[in-house]
């Protein structure tokens, strides 16, 4: 047990050392996913039957897209290699709030909120 661990350790110290950006982005873009999906299972009681007849990609896509252009904006994606600080911290929450911002004011102009559950979209 402790050998797979030090390998997994090992081949993700690797990835991260190789390709910072990438797994920033990759990362990212995993933690948005699950928590638009997540979001959607958790306001219809966990039935997948629901989740696959609402459009949630009409959502998650956007949502995508918009965090991924803020953070990158706000030059998030750099230097965490090693080490993150409070400063860091706090210019995740704010490229975070910015992008719920951006995505409420999308989901307003391009949907009129129709068929968005409020549940679902403060999740940004």
């Amino acid at each position: 047990m402790s050998s797979l661990f030090r390998n997994v350790s090992s081949f993700w110290s690797n990835l991260v050392a190789r390709f910072p950006t990438g797994t920033s982005l990759v990362l990212m873009v995993f933690g948005v996913g699950v928590s638009g999906i997540g979001a959607y299972l958790l306001r219809f009681d966990f039935s997948i039957q629901e989740v696959i007849e609402r459009p949630v990609w009409r959502l998650l896509i956007p949502a995508l897209v918009i965090k991924t252009l803020v953070f990158h904006w706000m030059n998030l994606f750099h230097g965490w290699g090693r080490y993150a600080s409070l400063a860091d911290a706090f210019a995740i929450l704010q490229a975070t709030m910015v992008s719920g911002v951006l995505i409420t004011l999308f989901l307003f102009i391009a949907f009129r909120f129709e068929g968005v559950p409020r549940s679902v979209w403060c999740w940004m």
